[in-house]
């Protein structure tokens, strides 16, 4: 299977001819913005587009309101952000699972990547399966074991169905030779849910992205036995990566960006685009990405546009694969 990084490399090419960072000639934007989200407040997702927010301000020139709309995996407000008027005022908070996966695995949510424009993307997001740390499953192999002698009693949770966090769990299953209904899945409406459920040891293993585990990583209450990057993460170097423990094919990774409706006027990509391109270059913004276990990783329009289209037919091939596809 070709992996998600070798599609970036190549796709990543585009990047080397997006729009340059200079002063446009536009009156473009003359009052505030509106970021529209698509999932719950505090969960990761939220915290890195309002991060991001927060310093796209200086660099645009005027404030930004983000505003969660959620409900149906992340349908109800990409269905929300495709539909408004095009000028530039109201964009979405882009993200894999609302924009690529849900789509692709439910023919009925009601969009696709052509109904909407790809702006930037300015972070990408590794996934981590996560255990308490007094759990008897100190490594992979162990929870390959487990779930093998288990009869079906032992359970995973996550953000949902249709998310990248549950297909990276069947993609390990898949890999490990074992069945999806091996383990009883237990879904979560968000981040926060799904891994308090992990903390109160209501399900056995949580796969989730890497920010929403930091903290109770370093705290010591959980333990990361895998996370889905090509290497181990420089913030967290004791994390082996599936594709060193023999899983390659487990390679997901969410994204961020910004996305607007169709349509949009030429001087709003173009702003946006050197907005994204400084907020990008900001030490600080960078520090925290880092710090809180994202990878920092620019995509401008052309080559944001391309990747989307592509992880969207990876997606809908593996959810075809592993008979996951909701008509």
């Amino acid at each position: 299977m070709k992996t998600l990084f070798r599609n970036v490399a190549a796709i990543g090419l585009l990047a080397a001819v997006a729009l340059p960072v200079e002063a446009l000639a536009s009156d473009y934007p003359t009052q505030p913005v509106r970021i529209v989200l698509p999932f719950a407040a505090g969960g990761s997702t939220d915290i890195a587009i309002r991060t991001f927010a927060q310093h796209a301000e200086t660099y645009l020139g005027q404030s930004i309101a983000v505003e969660n709309r959620t409900g149906g995996g992340g349908g109800v407000g990409v269905n929300y952000g495709v539909n408004v008027e095009p000028d530039g005022y109201t964009l979405m908070g882009g993200a894999i699972g609302a924009h690529s996966i849900l789509p692709a695995v439910n023919r009925g949510v009601g969009y696709e990547p052509s109904d909407y424009t790809p702006i930037g993307m300015f972070q990408m997001n590794p996934v981590v399966l996560l255990v308490l740390n007094e759990s008897d499953h100190q490594s992979l192999d162990d929870v390959i074991a487990a779930i093998g002698e288990s009869s079906g009693s032992l359970s995973h949770g996550d953000l949902g169905p249709g998310t990248i966090h549950r297909l990276t769990f069947l993609l390990f299953l898949e890999s490990a030779g074992l069945a999806a209904d091996d383990v009883i899945y237990v879904p979560f409406g968000g981040g926060a849910d799904s891994l308090a459920a992990l903390l109160g040891g209501h399900v056995d293993f949580h796969a989730t992205n890497l920010t929403n585990a930091a903290e109770s990583l370093r705290a010591g209450a959980v333990r990361a036995l895998a996370v889905t990057t090509p290497e181990r993460v420089d913030h967290f170097p004791d994390i082996p990566t599936f594709a060193e423990l023999g899983h390659p094919d487990v390679d997901t990774l969410a994204w961020r960006g910004i996305i607007g409706p169709n349509d949009l006027p030429s001087e709003v990509v173009e702003t946006w685009d050197s907005v994204i391109r400084a907020v990008i270059d900001d030490a600080e913004w960078a520090a925290t990405v880092e710090e809180r276990g994202d990878i920092v990783f620019h995509m401008g329009p052309d080559a944001f546009a391309a990747f989307i289209d592509s992880e969207f037919e990876r997606y809908r091939r593996l959810a075809e694969e592993l008979d996951f596809i909701v008509e």
